[in-house]
């Protein structure tokens, strides 16, 4: 709620879809954040999603790179 405010309802609602495991442990970041950015925040990359959404890029250079392939699977590519 404290990230998303009104619009957590729309990242739970993802949650409750499937998407609720965490990107990488040790980080609080779930997939639901992923598709959400992709659909609602228009987020067109992987990139986009780990260091300026969820600015994990910022924070765990190692953590970023084993999330990379499961956010650009759940953006819909291949």
């Amino acid at each position: 709620a404290r990230s998303y405010g009104d619009r957590a309802v729309k990242v739970v609602d993802y949650v409750r879809s499937g998407f609720g495991a965490r990107l990488v442990d040790g980080y609080p970041f779930i997939e639901a954040e992923v598709v959400y950015s992709k659909d609602y925040e228009l987020a067109q990359t992987a990139e986009d999603i780990l260091y300026r959404r969820l600015q994990l890029g910022l924070l765990d250079e190692e953590a970023t790179r084993r999330a990379y392939p499961r956010v650009v699977e759940l953006m819909g590519y291949k």
